[in-house]
């Protein structure tokens, strides 16, 4: 991964690439959701490939993908839940997964990193069919571009330490470790601390997100930390001023970290990767200033 994009050494992005509110800052007025990702990669360098858990778009599409997108944007794309949930990575979720990956070889590069995001109940006793699927797993693809891997563990018992260092948590990080994978970390604390009465799109996010404690350790060259946010954007600076600190640590040690700024409804994900983002340049002054929005063209034109 030579080319560390646009941002310094940093992936940034959002859960999606297309939010038709997103006219009015990342997108120019008058775009259409077929030029979504176009104008998304102009602003950003990563994205978040959910709808790949839930179905696999035709080959058109991932070829729209990868000509909308230049060579150093990351998708960061999902498994299929046939592979993590309906088989729980059996030998023939391998199957499944590795046809999925040569599937998706029109991205190239782009497709560097793909996201296996497991169930609450994918615990401690499967250990073993996780480390075959994990060794198992193509690390080059059929054109000669990297392979790598990221598993969310989502697993009560797989996220807490234990305190004389030798528990599950410790156990389940030297597994992914052993096989080069790296550990998602997935941020609720924020959204955990929004204030009654909750909205439609926070109790909905609230519903659906899992609770679990966050350790901020990266066990590979890429750790990933999706952040979901506090619906009052300003309140968000409380825990983004940790992640700076953190993920400046990780750039300095020339590491290339992902960051994906979650926000109930997504209606100003790009605001919390925005502030993020600036509150990460106050600790790396090498950081280039982030793309200008087409909003902020239209401002400066008044």
């Amino acid at each position: 991964m030579s080319d560390r994009g646009m941002l310094g050494g940093l992936y940034l992005g959002c859960p999606q690439w297309h939010h038709r509110q997103w006219t009015q800052s990342i997108f120019p007025t008058g775009s259409t959701p077929r030029d979504s990702l176009a104008h998304y990669s102009a602003v950003f360098n990563a994205v978040e490939g959910n709808t790949t858990f839930y179905a696999t778009p035709p080959a058109q599409v991932i070829g729209r993908w990868a000509a909308q997108t230049p060579e150093s944007f990351r998708l960061v794309l999902k498994l299929p839940q046939q592979v993590t949930h309906e088989r729980l990575l059996d030998s023939k979720a391998l199957d499944i997964a590795r046809q999925f990956l040569e599937y998706m070889e029109p991205l190239g590069e782009r497709l560097s990193y793909t996201l296996i995001q497991l169930p609450a109940h994918f615990d401690e006793h499967r250990f073993d069919p996780l480390y075959r699927f994990l060794s198992s797993l193509p690390r080059e693809s059929l054109n000669g571009s990297p392979r790598h891997y990221a598993v969310e563990l989502r697993a009560p018992s797989l996220t807490q330490p234990h305190p004389n260092g030798q528990g599950l948590f410790e156990e389940a990080n030297a597994l992914l470790s052993a096989t080069a994978t790296e550990r998602v970390w997935m941020d609720t604390r924020p959204l955990r601390a929004a204030p009654k009465p909750y909205n439609e799109p926070t109790q909905l996010a609230r519903d659906r997100k899992p609770n679990l404690p966050v350790f901020p350790m990266g066990l590979g060259p890429a750790p990933m930390v999706r952040y979901v946010a506090h619906p009052d954007l300003e309140s968000n600076r409380l825990w983004l001023t940790d992640w700076a600190k953190i993920f400046a640590q990780w750039i300095k040690e020339d590491r290339h970290p992902f960051f994906f700024a979650h926000y109930p409804g997504e209606t100003l994900a790009p605001q919390v990767a925005s502030l993020f983002y600036e509150l990460l340049r106050a600790h790396l002054a090498k950081l280039p200033p982030r793309p200008i929005w087409p909003s902020e063209e239209q401002l400066s034109l008044f």
